[in-house]
């Protein structure tokens, strides 16, 4: 019996807590009563609202990690290509030297015994023109060729004149 009393008592001044305070009552215009709100909504909405800030600044630290991280990769392209760059440049100017028209003179005249023919040693070989080829000059176009269809279709209607 001693529980139906307090039950009332909590009903007719508001509803109870878990933490053993009682909540209080609010009259709104229309009459009706206004139960005052938890805070454990307020607590749930403030640690949602934490957790959205954090998973924010989370993803930009991400971010952030990840550009660095492309930054340093593009350094390394940037010079890996400048090395390569200068070993093309160094085999450009070796080729050079190699392929000097002088220098080859030189030792094809020195090490190997060679040397410029003479008149008599020079043959022309003439080659006959059935085995060349031309290209065919392009045909002028007068505009006589709408004459030269009409007179067609008239000569295969009416006879051949």
């Amino acid at each position: 019996m001693k529980t139906e009393k307090i039950m009332v008592q909590e009903l007719e001044f508001g509803l109870s807590r878990p933490d053993g305070k009682s909540v209080q009552l609010q009259k709104n215009k229309n009459g009706l009563r206004l139960i005052e709100g938890s805070s454990t909504r307020k607590k749930a909405r403030t640690f949602i609202v934490i957790l959205l800030v954090f998973a924010a600044f989370f993803t930009i630290i991400t971010r952030y990690s990840q550009m660095t991280k492309l930054n340093y990769e593009i350094a390394d392209l940037k010079e890996s290509l400048i090395t390569q760059n200068a070993i093309n440049s160094t085999l450009g100017v070796e080729l050079e030297k190699k392929t000097n028209v002088m220098k080859i003179r030189h030792t094809a005249e020195t090490e190997l015994g060679m040397q410029e023919p003479d008149k008599h040693q020079i043959v022309y070989v003439n080659v006959p023109r059935a085995n060349s080829t031309f290209a065919a000059a392009e045909p002028t176009h007068t505009g006589d060729d709408a004459i030269g269809i009409f007179n067609f279709i008239k000569g295969f209607i009416f006879g051949a004149e």
